[in-house]
C-alpha cells in the first residue's frame, strides 16, 4: 500500500473513533464525584443516624432508596443542630418522610422530593420554602421560621398544617379542603377565611391580629384557641352555629381576658 495512502487511513480511523468516544461522552449523563455532591455535615448525621455506612464515600445509589430520614437536631432534647445545607437531597427520589427541624437551615429545596408525604423542617431560619411540587403533602410543620409567605395551594391532600410563630400576614386555605388541624398562631394574621375547610377539628390561631373568626362551616371543630390577639380592646366576634349560651366545650377560648392592658371579651354569635 502507497505509503501516503496508508497514512490517510490510519488518520482517518483515528479521527472516526475519537468523534466516537466525544459523541459517547456526551451522552452519558453528569454524575457526582466522589462525595462532594452532598454536605459533609448532612452527610455525617445521615452515618451517625444509621441511614449510610460511610459518609466519605456515599453515591446517590446509597441513598435513593431511603424512604425516611430524621436528621432533626432535636434528637437529644437540649441540643440545636449545626446542617446548614441539605445539598445532595434531590437524590433522595423515593423520599416519603423527612424531619430536619432544630438545625440552621436558611434554605430548603425539596423540589424534586415529589413523594414527600411528611415534612417537617421546625425551628430553622428559612424566610421562603417552595412546596408547589411537594403535592402528596398529608403533613406539614413549619413552627418557628421566619417565613413571611406560604403558599400551599398545590397541596390540596394536605390534613395537618404547623405553621405557627412565622412572620405570615396572609393565608389562603382555599384549596385545602382535607385540612383536619390547623396552627397559625403567633403570626401577624389580620383575617383567617376557614369557610372552605369543613374538616377541621383542631384551630390554633392565638397572637395574631385577627378581631373577627367566622367558623360557622365548621361544625366538626372541637378545639378553638384564638386567646391573645394583641391590639384588641373589646369584643372578639365569633360567628358559629351557636351562641354564648351554647358554647361546644371547655377546649373553645371563652370569658374575658386582659392582655398586655387590653381588656378583651369573646362573644359567640350564632349565624342567621
Amino acid at each position: 500500500m502507497n505509503k501516503n495512502l496508508l497514512h490517510c487511513v490510519i488518520l482517518l480511523t483515528v479521527s472516526l473513533f475519537t468523534v466516537g468516544c466525544s459523541d459517547n461522552q456526551e451522552d452519558e449523563p453528569d454524575m457526582p464525584v466522589g462525595s462532594e455532591w452532598i454536605d459533609p455535615v448532612f452527610a455525617r448525621v445521615l452515618q451517625e443516624r444509621g441511614y449510610i455506612s460511610d459518609a466519605v464515600t456515599v453515591t446517590p445509589a446509597d441513598v435513593e432508596n431511603l424512604e425516611t430520614i430524621n436528621i432533626s437536631g432535636y434528637s437529644n432534647y437540649n441540643h440545636q443542630g449545626n446542617i446548614k445545607s441539605l445539598r445532595g437531597i434531590e437524590y433522595f427520589v423515593n423520599l416519603v418522610d423527612l424531619d430536619c427541624g432544630y438545625n440552621q437551615l436558611t434554605t430548603l429545596d425539596v423540589s424534586g422530593n415529589t413523594q414527600l408525604r411528611y415534612l417537617y423542617f421546625v425551628s430553622n431560619q428559612l424566610t421562603t420554602v417552595d412546596v408547589s411540587g411537594n403535592t402528596r403533602l398529608i403533613s406539614l410543620n413549619c413552627y418557628g421560621n421566619q417565613l413571611t409567605k406560604l403558599d400551599i395551594s398545590s397541596n390540596t391532600q394536605l390534613m395537618n398544617l404547623h405553621c405557627g410563630n412565622n412572620q405570615l400576614t396572609a393565608l389562603d386555605l382555599s384549596g385545602n379542603t382535607q385540612l383536619v388541624v390547623l396552627y397559625c398562631d403567633r403570626n401577624q394574621l389580620k383575617t383567617l377565611d376557614v369557610s372552605g375547610n369543613t374538616l377541621l377539628t383542631f384551630l390554633d390561631c392565638d397572637e395574631n391580629k385577627l378581631k373577627t373568626l367566622n367558623i360557622t362551616n365548621n361544625r366538626q371543630l372541637n378545639v378553638l384557641r384564638f386567646g391573645y390577639n394583641p391590639g384588641l380592646n373589646g369584643v372578639f366576634e365569633v360567628t358559629a352555629w351557636f351562641d354564648d349560651s351554647s358554647i361546644p366545650s371547655n377546649d373553645f377560648t371563652k370569658g374575658s381576658w386582659n392582655y398586655n392592658g387590653h381588656n378583651v371579651t369573646a362573644k359567640y354569635v350564632k349565624a342567621q
